[in-house]
């Protein structure tokens, strides 16, 4: 149950290849600057609309661009898509770097574009950015703008630092986007800095961000600042794993995914302009992201997990580039597998959280257990296998006739009644609860007996509804 990422060592040259990286995505992929982004006034009401969110005690700004005839058509109903910026960006620098105004004017969606922390990787870090996404913000919209709600009709895509978020968010929530899209992404990269360097590595992380006048990145020169809320990464490794989209990869399966990346290497005479121009290592980004994106997709190669990868020969971290990627991305929305493509018939989910819910279904792990991967196959209203450890309570969603009595193979219990929803509760026995946190020395000696971890399968027999 080890992730790709496998606690990787970076090398130091890498270690401070990969800050220099962070710092241009700040400078430049996703940042506003003062030709460009911050402009609020590129597009104005009704066509875009400026909000305010409070969440949880937070501020989140956020720009919603409607279809021109919003107003005009006042019964239809549309799809929704949200953008994710990157770097330093915020909820106005899709405006004011790119043409998405001008393209999506005649087109039946809703963009909704949130301002997000730590470079759009869109993580509960200095503010609750994921849970206002999917608590916040979706209900919000859902609300507030004609949409069609549901999985079905709802995609995100990113650019930079919000393609790997974009990931990570698809891949802890896969019931809630029917496609995600990454340009430029990093999707393996959150792990990379944690697992790359002890204390002198934070240290000279922060420091590189002082002397860059982003000191807002650091927080101070302790693990404990840096890496808050998942904790130390060589202490607590199991919770950065479960927030890495390589680690999850395999909940995609059945959602439309899209990558594209270039190499770094410019592809003419414009893209040479812009690097001579920047200041900036441009292709030494796109290398990196380019690095990335080449591990992800050999990851979802190996699962067997369909995706569309665009390995471009060419090209650098820049606006060109991702202008192109939107309007790709946007054909596989209207394509057969995009907007209103149905839900998969049985699901797949893993997690280290103690208590997750998925696709109508929750599950919470044994209390006693230490924190570690759960792995759940085959999911649907007639059987599902559990891999783990520990006693773990298991809800269905609305799969029964109310308080109809239902038989059960491979539980604990051999029959149990659904709720007056038709959803169903019941236990799955997979041994004794792990004591030893997952990655830790002691749980990597444990585990390589094979008894370590137990499977069990589940059949639901009868008292399904028609």
């Amino acid at each position: 149950m080890t992730g790709e990422f496998e606690r990787t060592v970076r090398p130091p040259s890498l270690w401070k290849a990969v800050l220099a990286c962070a710092l241009v995505v700040a400078a430049v992929s996703g940042g506003a600057s003062a030709e460009e982004g911050n402009r609020p006034d590129a597009c104005r009401p009704p066509r875009c609309r400026y909000e305010t969110i409070k969440f949880r005690g937070y501020d989140f700004k956020v720009t919603v661009l409607v279809p021109s005839d919003y107003t005009t058509a006042a019964t239809q109903r549309y799809p929704v898509w949200y953008l994710l910026h990157g770097g330093e960006g915020d909820e106005t620098t899709w405006l004011g770097h790119s043409d998405v105004d001008a393209f999506t004017a005649d087109k039946p969606v809703i963009v909704v574009m949130p301002a997000v922390t730590w470079a759009g990787l869109a993580t509960d870090w200095e503010k609750p950015s994921e849970s206002f996404l999917i608590d916040g913000l979706i209900p919000h919209i859902d609300a507030t703008y004609r949409t069609i709600p549901g999985r079905a009709f709802r995609a995100i895509a990113g650019l930079s630092g919000g393609g790997g978020g974009t990931m990570h968010i698809a891949s802890r929530h896969p019931d809630q986007f029917v496609a995600a899209g990454g340009f430029s992404g990093n999707p393996y990269d959150l792990n990379a800095y944690a697992y790359s360097a002890g204390f002198t590595g934070v240290a000279e992380y922060c420091a590189v961000f002082a002397a860059n006048d982003l000191p807002g990145l650091c927080h101070g020169v302790t693990r404990a600042a840096l890496f808050p809320p998942y904790g130390d990464p060589v202490t607590d490794e199991v919770a950065w794993h479960g927030h890495n989209a390589t680690d999850l990869a395999t909940n995609l399966r059945g959602m439309t995914l899209f990558m594209a990346v270039g190499n770094g290497i410019p592809c003419d005479s414009t893209d040479v302009k812009v690097i001579a121009t920047s200041n900036q290592p441009l292709y030494a980004v796109e290398d990196y992201s380019f690095e990335e994106a080449v591990r992800f997709d050999r990851v979802l190669n190996r699962n067997r997990i369909a995706h569309e990868f665009l390995q471009r020969p060419c090209g650098i971290h820049h606006w060109r580039y991702w202008d192109q990627d939107l309007r790709t991305f946007w054909t596989m929305l209207t394509g057969p597998s995009g907007f209103g493509s149905a839900a998969p018939a049985s699901f797949e989910y893993r997690s280290p959280d103690a208590r997750f819910s998925q696709w109508g279904w929750t599950v919470a792990a044994d209390p006693r257990r230490a924190a570690e991967f759960m792995d759940l196959t085959g999911v649907s209203c007639r059987s599902l296998r559990a891999k783990g450890s520990g006693l773990t309570t298991v809800t269905t969603q609305s799969c029964f006739a109310p308080n109809a009595v239902v038989r059960l193979s491979g539980a604990v219990e051999s029959t149990a009644r659904a709720d007056g929803s038709g959803a169903l509760s019941f236990h799955i026995d997979l041994g004794p609860a792990h004591m030893q946190q997952q990655y830790t020395p002691a749980a990597d000696v444990l585990e390589a007996s094979r008894a370590y971890w137990v499977t069990r399968d589940v059949t639901i027999e009868t008292g399904r509804r028609s």
